[in-house]
């Protein structure tokens, strides 16, 4: 018997990044709510297994992946991708596919979806200067003009993602905003009184999170507490470098499978992004009762000050559930963290309204709901205007 569910993601566990701890958690819990789901991804390692269960979900690996340490990736992506199709081209008519990211996968999902009947929905991960819609380059726009042809809905994280797709010529009516989902958790204890203030970033040290201007933003600040970076990726000698030549302590943490428990203690979570679609760390730090100041990008405008205008340079939006800075404005960013760092009245107020704010619109189990509700709505061909 065929699954509810196909979701489709380019890599998985052992690697996990964004979107394949969402895949994971919409998984989990459309299965927990009584709907079958199966995950179809690629083999990224000869020894990993092609087929597990991972809390009760089906993975499938699919594709070829060397033993030899002379390994021709491109080989291998080209061979998931001839399986995926073979995979697709198979799916039961009435078995939506769902598929993270606007990438390869996707428009192999598009072809195979020309040899069957079932309702294909496309997620954006990223939107603004990391934009799934750009990342086909000078083929964007053939590309989406062909998958606008087969898809039944697009899901969009923001409100960013969803101007894009409508600037890509997505009609409006198949365009669907739903968030990432978080486990919110029990209530976090209050934060204790006299000690620093402690300041936390969650991320890859990637270019594009912008972490050298949140060390220059710390310095400014005069490095009012305790900062730690938990990640790891291609820029963090470059910031060690950067941090010890500002004469700043900061504490680089690395790769943390689960930094939840820093997030219950952290004050303050922050994020220097120049995009980002619907981050994890955000989410999670809002249901931890941190304190959070994020960049005007993406779906942090959606989180902490829907609706709100760029705040001007130099300066901070204060909106009901967090703070936003200019992208790349380190004095705005400085400025907002010396005053969180001062202000405990104001970092538990914004602290307990995030919490809120994660409960009631960032829950797994009410995003689980939106999905479910969607996968109704594609099963029905009339809705969406499928033939």
């Amino acid at each position: 018997m065929s699954s509810d569910l196909l979701i489709v993601v380019g890599q998985f566990r052992p690697m996990v990044g964004g979107a394949e701890r969402q895949a994971e958690r919409l998984a989990g819990a459309l299965q927990r709510a009584g709907h079958r789901v199966e995950i179809a991804t690629r083999l990224l390692e000869a020894g990993h297994p092609r087929e597990e269960r991972l809390d009760g979900v089906p993975i499938k690996r699919l594709g070829f992946a060397a033993r030899s340490a002379l390994r021709i990736r491109k080989v291998e992506r080209a061979t998931f991708a001839f399986r995926l199709w073979r995979e697709l081209a198979r799916n039961p008519a009435t078995r939506p596919v769902l598929v993270q990211h606007l990438l390869y996968p996707a428009l192999v999902a598009g072809f195979a979806r020309g040899m069957g009947r079932w309702p294909l929905i496309l997620r954006v991960s990223s939107t603004g200067a990391t934009s799934d819609f750009e990342a086909w380059g000078l083929f964007s726009s053939l590309v989406h003009r062909y998958l606008r042809t087969r898809v039944a809905a697009l899901v969009a994280l923001n409100e960013e993602g969803r101007r894009e797709a409508v600037a890509k010529g997505y009609a409006a009516g198949r365009i669907v905003v739903i968030p990432n989902g978080v486990e919110v958790g029990n209530p976090p204890a209050p934060r204790p009184a006299g000690r620093p203030t402690r300041v936390l970033h969650v991320g890859g040290l990637r270019a594009e999170k912008r972490l050298d201007i949140l060390l220059s933003a710390w310095r400014q600040a005069g490095a009012p507490g305790e900062l730690t970076l938990v990640g790891d990726g291609p820029e963090r000698g470059r910031l060690e470098a950067l941090a010890s030549g500002l004469g700043l302590r900061v504490a680089f943490a690395g790769n943390i499978e689960e930094p939840g428990v820093m997030q219950r203690d952290a004050d303050i979570l922050v994020l220097s992004s120049d995009a980002e679609g619907m981050s994890n760390a955000l989410l999670e730090g809002m249901a931890a009762g941190c304190a959070c100041v994020a960049t005007y990008v993406g779906g942090n405008i959606d989180c902490l000050a829907p609706g709100a205008s760029e705040p001007a340079s130099g300066e901070w939006t204060s909106g009901p559930f967090g703070w936003l800075v200019r992208r790349g404005d380190a004095a705005a960013l400085g400025r907002a963290l010396l005053k969180l760092c001062e202000e405990r009245e104001i970092r538990d107020r914004l602290g307990r309204a995030a919490r809120e704010r994660a409960c009631s619109e960032y829950a797994l189990p009410r995003v689980a709901s939106l999905y479910a509700d969607l996968l109704a709505r594609v099963g029905d061909p009339q809705e969406f205007g499928l033939r």
